[in-house]
This record gives C-alpha cells, structure tokens and sequence, in this order.
C-alpha cells in the first residue's frame, strides 16, 4: 500500500469524526452549566463519532485495516491533549471528561475498524 493511500486513510477518519463531532456539538455538546449526565452523552457522542472515523479510515486502507484505525485514533487522541493543555476561557470541560474521551479514542476506533472488516467479509 502507498503512503499516500495510508495518510488519506487516517485523514478521512479524522474528517468525517470532526464533521459529527462539529455537526452534534451545538445541539449535543455540553455547555457551562452541564450535568453530569450531559457530559455522559457528550462522550457517548465523541465515541460514535470515532467508531465512525475508524470505520472510514478502515474503508479506506487497503491493508491493515485496524492498524490504520488504531493509529487515527491514536493521532486524534494527541491532539487531544494538546487541545486540553490550551487554556479555555469559560467553556472548560472538567478534566475527567477530557480523560474519559482520550481514553476512549482508539478502542472506539478499533471497534469501527472491526465493523468495517466484518461488513467487508459479510
């Protein structure tokens, strides 16, 4: 497989994670005020959007399905951190939905990769 095949492979998974995740943040995402139960589904949205991204990016590799998957995923997480160190101005999120979401990340994206393959197979 091309490099090039490879890199728009984790691309596109993180493209269309970013797209629901900025489609469903203004409806779904939580504000200040936020309950606890708000961020709960907040992170069950974050996790769709990865098995998504994981999904595609496995579409799209030729081979090593997950392994493209898991790296997307591994990447989103990075920059997740680094989006998480940055300083927020009243809409900061409580630090266990940051973790809980990093940690969440590349078996979500695993989990969309698996279903890919098994589609694939079907």
């Amino acid at each position: 497989m091309s490099i090039v095949r490879s890199v728009l492979a984790v691309l596109g998974g993180i493209a269309v994670l970013s797209i629901v995740l900025f489609a469903t943040e203004p409806i779904i995402g939580p504000k200040s005020d936020a309950t606890i139960i708000q961020y709960l589904v907040w992170l069950a949205c974050i996790t769709l959007s990865l098995i998504a991204g994981g999904f595609v990016t496995a579409w799209i590799a030729l081979r090593a399905r997950v392994a493209h998957a898991i790296w997307m995923g591994a990447l989103q997480a990075v920059m997740t951190i680094v989006a998480m160190l940055v300083p927020h101005e009243g809409t900061a999120q409580p630090l266990w939905v940051w973790l809980a979401g990093i940690a969440l990340m590349v078996p979500a994206a695993w989990v969309g990769a698996r279903l890919q393959s098994s589609m694939q197979r079907a």
